[in-house]
């Protein structure tokens, strides 16, 4: 969104549009009220456009999160909002790094960022029912992307030891215990106070029950 300064208005000009100094109107001035919510900002920030688009960026997310009816909807938009959370929108579609989605993966994506359906009703293999907008598959064990996800992050932290030149090695048998479970990964040389640094790998569900 763009907005002339209180200082200045949009004059056209033979079919062009310029700014000049002439006091912004009282309708303009109502205007961005409506939007921001707020008063106009500091006198040190008002030649600032990005200062000018906070206001209203901010003043809509407030709007949008008073109006969430579940919580669910609350978690979506807050992780919408969080620091990085767009990141992948602006990486290069790069195959040979996994960095390119399918299709398929960005419908998904999209659907579950704005709150739309992402399936039809179904009963998952593990039982539970699945509603429209598929986010049980973000956290069942019987997910495959989940794991698949999972053991791609794991090589990659893999590879990164071994570039540092860290002996180290996935599962060590000897730490797991009679659950079945243990850490992803252990380094096979001490690394602090005499003990091998374990480590391990957890995709984080935004529509978790537990958050």
């Amino acid at each position: 969104m763009l907005f002339p300064t209180p200082n200045q208005q949009c004059q056209s000009t033979e079919g062009r549009y310029m700014l000049t100094t002439r006091p912004v109107s009282c309708f303009r001035r109502k205007h961005l009220d409506l939007l921001s919510g707020t008063s106009v900002p500091t006198s040190e920030a008002r030649h600032i456009q990005k200062a000018w688009d906070r206001l209203v960026a901010v003043n809509h997310i407030e709007q949008l999160l008073s109006r969430t009816s579940n919580e669910v909807d609350k978690a979506r938009l807050l992780a919408a909002t969080a620091t990085h959370s767009g990141d992948w929108l602006q990486a290069a579609p790069i195959a040979s790094v996994g960095l390119k989605l399918s299709e398929e993966a960005v419908r998904v994506a999209v659907a579950h960022r704005l709150g739309c359906r992402a399936c039809e009703p179904h009963t998952c293999a593990c039982g539970k029912n699945v509603n429209a907008r598929g986010l049980h598959g973000l956290a069942c064990r019987r997910s495959a992307p989940g794991q698949q996800r999972h053991s791609h992050m794991n090589d990659i932290l893999q590879r990164s030891v071994k570039r540092a030149q860290i002996p180290a090695v996935k599962k060590l048998v000897s730490l797991i215990r009679q659950d079945g479970k243990g850490p992803d990964g252990v380094t096979l040389l001490p690394w602090a106070r005499g003990k091998p640094l374990a480590c391990d790998i957890t995709v984080p569900d935004t529509y978790a029950e537990s958050h």
